[in-house]
């Protein structure tokens, strides 16, 4: 009995096997149907870090990492999706996170994005419409992080800079960083797999195709490095104006100290009347006239820090 977690379509003579879940009883079921290397089923079971591609006399072992967003943490984390291509049948397992393989009859469907005769409707068919729709659903997930780096460019330049603005250029610069090391491998695995030569595989109808695929990976690539570019400027730019602003305080309540402690100064000093003589003690506006000198100090020292442009004239 085949597991709920496995359900198959057809088009045209190719079959798509879509495995939701790697549990023992789906690795048991695909164990008993298909003849694989058991370091491929195991490599079904385990969590890969890196993409790759293995190549076999009757079948093509390919593992690739999709990005997807956690709404919760607002962060971009991986998925991992097996391909395994015959003659055929395409298998695909994966942990049913990407809204591409949900719906298998959606996926298999050509549009205006995604276009396919029906005699190329082969295994390695199969595995372009599968891979095209998953590529293009990086896409949104790109243009919101480039909104996002409008959004700080925005704050930081116009003087609208939000609370929390360093958590937010750091979490934007980690999905960045997550994004890339996610799709790097993905060109690299694309081209091994087109200069594989196999019958069943019919590169020769499909070379347009996978072609098109690499050029999208290599486009992905570019906005991924300018975004990151953006964001180390952005960072950069962020850091900057906040030394500057720390500076800033740090200038006034330097300027403060000093006019206190020469306030302070002079009331010690007039407090200390060890012979009697000192002036304006016993005078009867002499606090009056300590204040008087105090406010002397204090606006002589003012008008000393704005001939240095220490204090800002607005």
């Amino acid at each position: 009995m085949m597991p709920k977690n496995i359900k198959t379509t057809k088009k045209n003579t190719i079959t798509w096997i879509n495995v939701t879940k790697t549990g023992a009883q789906e690795i048991s079921w695909l164990k008993k149907h298909t003849q694989f290397h058991p370091l491929h089923y195991d490599d079904c079971r385990a969590h890969a870090q890196h993409p790759k591609i293995d190549i076999s006399d009757d079948y093509i072992f390919i593992v690739l990492l999709f990005p997807i967003y956690n709404r919760f943490l607002k962060e971009i984390q991986s998925t991992e999706v097996d391909f395994i291509i015959t003659r055929d049948t395409v298998i695909t397992i994966h942990d049913n996170e990407l809204r591409k393989l949900k719906d298998m009859d959606s996926a298999l469907q050509t549009d205006h994005t995604v276009t396919l005769p029906s005699k190329n409707i082969t295994a390695s068919g199969i595995f372009y419409l599968l891979l095209k729709k998953l590529l293009d659903d990086c896409l949104p997930m790109l243009d919101h992080m480039s909104e996002d780096l409008n959004d700080i460019e925005h704050a930081l330049f116009r003087g609208h800079e939000k609370k929390q603005m360093s958590l937010f250029v750091l979490t934007i610069k980690r999905n960045i960083v997550s994004f890339r090391k996610i799709m790097g491998s993905h060109k690299d695995i694309l081209k091994k797999f087109l200069t594989t030569h196999r019958s069943f595989l019919h590169h020769e109808q499909l070379a347009p195709y996978f072609n098109d695929l690499i050029e999208q990976t290599k486009q992905i690539w570019d906005i991924v490095e300018i975004q990151k570019e953006t964001i180390n400027a952005l960072h950069e730019a962020h850091s900057s104006l906040q030394n500057y602003e720390m500076n800033d305080i740090m200038k006034t309540l330097t300027m403060f100290s000093i006019i206190i402690f020469s306030m302070t100064f002079l009331a010690g000093l007039f407090a200390v009347d060890l012979t009697g003589s000192m002036p304006f003690i016993h005078h009867p506006f002499g606090f009056l006239i300590l204040l008087f000198m105090e406010g002397i100090v204090t606006l002589a020292f003012l008008i000393f820090f704005m001939h240095k442009r220490w204090i800002n004239k607005k």
